[in-house]
């Protein structure tokens, strides 16, 4: 099965929080094309946090 299917890393918004880590590894078609595959929330710090 080699070079049928990509690696991504990370998991998103919908999967369950055990898979949301960045060490989470899937894989899928190279012309699969998933919308929370890439997903990522991001907190902008505007201050000091004390």
């Amino acid at each position: 099965m080699q070079g049928k299917h990509r690696v991504f890393k990370g998991g998103g918004w919908y999967h369950e929080a055990k898979y949301a880590r960045s060490t989470s590894r899937f894989m899928m078609e190279p012309g699969m094309a998933i919308n929370y595959v890439g997903f990522r929330v991001v907190l902008s710090e505007t201050g000091n946090v004390n």
